[in-house]
């Protein structure tokens, strides 16, 4: 009888060794992927890539963007590069080695260390994601990133009058038609002053009636149908003006993800279609336009000449895919043949409070 009450205990201390156990397994599971987690505080952290690689949720302690001009290269476990990622991208800082380095770079010393990180890389072509380290030395904030000048004409889609537009790799294209460069805010104030002050638009009044706007031409009546309950087929024009230099009304169109200016000819009716309103150089011959693309953040620039019939053609659109202009549609010209306006970078300062400011001049190049 003794013999069998001791075969118990030795059986019920096995299971409640064992219970024990499977207990301080799942403990001490439990704090590893915490530690993976993160916590808000920020005193657990992921501190190696067997914690990084443990759960798909990562909290993201901070965010930072590449300084280093030409980008910074993404290690894994070993060592072995897995991506070199250019300047100005975001950067999602998942985890802290915490341990302290130097780094030189020919030009300067930089002092950091290896954070865990999740970066997100797109293009035209294909878009991905991984998980490494990055050196914190050449990470900083979007206070720091600026365009640089050759980033100005990269990545651009260029058409011809009213073709569609195209990409173009032939990078000495763009400079047949115009040169873009950045300068500084004080050679902008400095060259803002040539702009010549005058009132372009002039207020008047058009015959409307519910949703329809009737326009006087010369010989008969234009007519601008409004159409703003038809969902994904909206279209919505308001009546803004006149352009005396160009003969034309000017009107505003609002569609489904997209707006747009006419220019109706009062002499002959016909309709010219802007991404933008239109700013017209000093001799009233060209016209530019500048428009933010709010879909994947890229700037839409135009230009139109009015030809020997006083009729307005396009000449060209170029699509910027690095910089937008800090107020939409905003744009000057300093001479028939230059313009200044005031850009910053693409894509990375959406829902930041701060963002650098800069200053480019555009040239045109004469036929």
């Amino acid at each position: 009888m003794i013999k069998k009450k001791y075969a118990y205990l030795l059986i019920l201390l096995s299971v409640l060794t064992f219970s024990c156990q499977q207990q301080k397994k799942e403990e001490n599971t439990k704090r590893t992927l915490e530690e993976v987690d993160g916590e808000k505080n920020g005193t657990k952290r992921v501190t190696t890539f067997e914690l990084l690689n443990a759960t798909k949720n990562h909290t993201v302690f901070e965010s930072k963007y590449v300084i280093k001009k030409d980008g910074v290269t993404v290690f894994d476990k070993e060592k072995k590069s897995i991506k070199k990622i250019p300047y100005g991208t975001l950067v999602e800082i998942i985890g802290y080695t915490g341990v302290d380095r130097v780094v030189e770079d020919g030009v300067s010393q930089k002092r950091g260390e290896d954070v865990f990180t999740s970066v997100y890389v797109s293009n035209k072509n294909r878009s991905e994601s991984f998980l490494g380290t990055v050196f914190s030395g050449y990470l900083g904030t979007s206070e720091e990133i600026v365009i640089l000048d050759k980033e100005l004409s990269q990545d651009i889609m260029i058409a011809k009058g009213d073709q569609e537009l195209k990409e173009q790799k032939d990078k000495a294209f763009l400079s047949k038609l115009l040169d873009v460069n950045v300068i500084t805010e004080k050679e902008y104030r400095e060259l803002i002053k040539k702009e010549s002050k005058r009132t372009i638009v002039k207020t008047t009044t058009v015959k409307v009636k519910d949703t329809i706007y009737y326009y006087p031409i010369k010989d008969s009546i234009v007519s601008l149908v409004s159409e703003p309950n038809k969902e994904t087929e909206i279209k919505k024009y308001t009546h803004i003006g006149e352009i005396e230099s160009l003969n034309s009304y000017i009107i505003s169109g609002s569609y489904w993800e997209w707006n747009d200016y006419l220019l109706l000819n009062k002499e002959t009716g016909e309709i010219t279609k802007m991404n933008e309103k239109p700013v017209i150089s000093p001799d009233n011959n060209k016209i530019a336009t500048i428009k933010t693309d709010i879909y994947d953040n890229s700037t839409f620039f135009e230009l139109f000449y009015k030809n020997e019939n006083a009729k307005l053609e396009k000449q060209y659109e170029v699509y910027f895919s690095k910089w937008t202009p800090v107020k939409d549609g905003e744009i000057h010209w300093i001479s028939n043949t230059e313009l200044l306006c005031e850009i910053q970078r693409a894509g990375v300062f959406i829902g930041e409070s701060k963002f650098p400011k800069q200053y480019i001049k555009i040239t045109l190049k004469e036929d």
